[in-house]
């Protein structure tokens, strides 16, 4: 165990859990299905028990999909500043490839745009994501990571 020591200058100090999956297969087998299979390993869907709510939104919704295979959405919250979706992605097979994400039109004001910025969310001097009819499409290079405001 390995960390830093601020602001716990005794991080390592008493009991550790280690969690290790074994994950066999036939055929190919790629870095990118290992990342999704070791994220569903680390935080795995859980059930949540509430009442019946009346209302018009189905039962049962997909406000995002995830439609590039070699690719990991790492990211999807509001902009810090208030304004706008952040989607951040990145590659996991080492080839270049065009993310695509579609969004629920919920998520989304009318007449959106998408551009690029980097991690700390400041626009890009160019932009290469495109938003069209409820997708967002970004070419990412292999290995690479995007950072991209809707909005």
């Amino acid at each position: 165990m390995r960390s830093t020591y601020e602001p716990d200058t005794l991080p390592e100090l008493g009991g550790q859990r280690v969690r290790v999956a074994l994950r066999p297969h036939v055929g190919p087998w790629t870095p990118a299905e290992a990342t999704r299979q070791g994220a569903a390993c680390k935080a795995p869907l859980s059930a949540v028990g509430t009442t019946l709510q009346k209302g018009s939104v189905p039962g049962r919704r997909s406000f995002a999909a995830l439609l590039t295979p070699k690719v990991t959405v790492s990211g999807l919250k509001r902009a810090e500043d208030g304004i706008g979706l952040i989607v951040r992605l990145y590659e996991t097979d080492g080839q270049a490839v065009t993310a695509r994400v579609r969004l629920d039109e919920t998520l989304v004001p009318a007449g959106a745009t998408a551009v690029q910025t980097d991690v700390l969310e400041q626009p890009l001097a160019e932009t290469i994501a495109r938003w069209d009819g409820g997708e967002l499409s970004v070419a990412l290079p292999p290995y690479g990571m995007a950072t991209v405001r809707i909005g």
